[in-house]
């Protein structure tokens, strides 16, 4: 039976991370400085939690090595990342309390404020790990992409063939929308799901009208030559051209419902991918300012 990488080990992890933040807030708490001496960075149980913050993050950065080594013998990959995940959110109270809550514009709080954002940022890689896979299986529904695209092309040769007999402007239009890519390349569309613009305009009051009129479903957005083609039929008087029209509209309806599958299907794995883009530089980031803190901390000592 497939366990999760959150219950590894009866939550093994877990209660590691949980008995090493008791133990850090117990000890911050206990501490008396010197006085006149603010609890910070500098005393004795700062550098201690400091040293032990410096050390969870090059072992939670080891991580990413441990994932390419397949014949490690250091642990199953899924225990290594059960306590990324969780000594990963522990790493956030011990370097806080390292800090005794003493921020200023320096390199020692950016270093801090980079270690937030590369924890939020693996936190939402978590999020999208358990749902979006999920997601994606359901919206496919036992297809996958290059059969949707196969349907999609299938369709658009039957509206083709279909629109030769109904002018030269709808055949025009139908060429055209089948140029546009279905998928975008910018990311920003991609997870927006934005459908890419037509030569062809179709205002939003029109647009409306097309609904109110039957001829669309209300709620629903349609490839523009869906539009042309119902704005077309809610005018044409010829019974021939009207049925042939109407059969024009459904291909086109049954087309862009796959589009929407294969758009959403693209927009899962792209909120899927999307924590990496950030996650990954954010931690070499950190590494880099954790480094320099590090020196400044020892030359400054």
């Amino acid at each position: 039976m497939h366990q999760s990488f959150l219950l590894f080990h009866r939550l093994l992890f877990l209660k590691l991370a949980v008995i090493c933040t008791a133990l850090s807030i117990l000890a911050y708490l206990a501490y008396t400085p010197p006085a006149g001496v603010p609890q910070n960075g500098g005393t004795w149980l700062g550098y201690a939690l400091g040293g032990i913050g410096t050390l969870l993050i090059f072992w939670l950065m080891w991580l990413g090595v441990r994932k390419r080594s397949y014949h490690s013998r250091f642990g199953a990959v899924q225990g290594w990342v059960s306590a990324h995940v969780y000594l990963g959110v522990a790493l956030v109270f011990v370097v806080t309390l390292h800090t005794g809550f003493q921020f200023g514009m320096n390199i020692h709080t950016l270093s801090y404020v980079l270690m937030l954002l590369v924890v939020v940022s693996g936190l939402y890689g978590v999020f999208a790990y358990l749902r979006y896979p999920q997601k994606m299986m359901e919206n496919l529904a036992g297809s996958n992409q290059n059969l949707l695209l196969h349907e999609i092309f299938n369709l658009e040769q039957e509206c083709l063939a279909l629109g030769d007999s109904l002018g030269e402007e709808l055949h025009a239009a139908l060429l055209h929308s089948m140029e546009i890519p279905i998928i975008s390349s910018s990311i920003w569309q991609q997870l927006t799901r934005a459908r890419l613009g037509s030569k062809w305009k179709i205002s939003r009051q029109r647009r409306r009208e097309l609904k109110k009129a039957g001829l669309l479903e209300e709620g629903e957005e349609y490839d523009t030559t869906m539009y042309l083609v119902a704005d077309k039929l809610l005018h044409t008087q010829d019974p021939t051209q009207t049925a042939r029209m109407s059969q024009l509209l459904d291909l086109l309806g049954r087309k862009n419902a796959l589009v929407e599958r294969l758009r959403r299907n693209v927009q899962y794995q792209a909120l899927l991918d999307v924590w990496r883009y950030l996650h990954i530089p954010l931690s070499f980031a950190l590494l880099a300012s954790l480094i320099v803190h590090i020196v400044t901390v020892f030359l400054y000592w």
